[in-house]
């Protein structure tokens, strides 16, 4: 039996991202933890509200976003609900647990 998303029509689980889908600025409409992401080819700059920023390794594996500090070994998996070229739904990120929707920032000269 195939399980379909009511978001998509295609089969849950089947998602398969990759990092250049996620390739670019994205921004979480409320000022808080991690409300900006700039994704490189292989990290990710996370911006805070307590004018922090930080650098994370980062991949893509299907529907998962891993990441983890550059001198670290703790990894964070976040589940990758839907993403499209104007939005990042992700069920958490890092040690925030709530869904979180981005939009992608156009950045100048793109």
């Amino acid at each position: 039996m195939t399980i379909f998303s009511l978001d998509s029509c295609e089969p849950k689980g089947q998602k398969n991202y990759s990092r250049t889908d996620i390739l670019g600025t994205w921004y979480l409409n409320e000022w808080t933890l991690y409300h900006t992401l700039r994704f490189t080819d292989s990290t990710v700059f996370v911006d805070n509200h307590i004018d922090t920023i930080f650098t994370l390794k980062y991949s893509v594996d299907k529907d998962t976003l891993r990441t983890s500090p550059l001198y670290d070994n703790r990894q964070f998996a976040s589940y990758i609900i839907k993403l499209t070229k104007d939005t990042l739904v992700l069920n958490g990120l890092i040690n925030a647990k709530e869904k979180r929707t981005y939009v992608r920032i156009k950045e100048p000269g793109r």
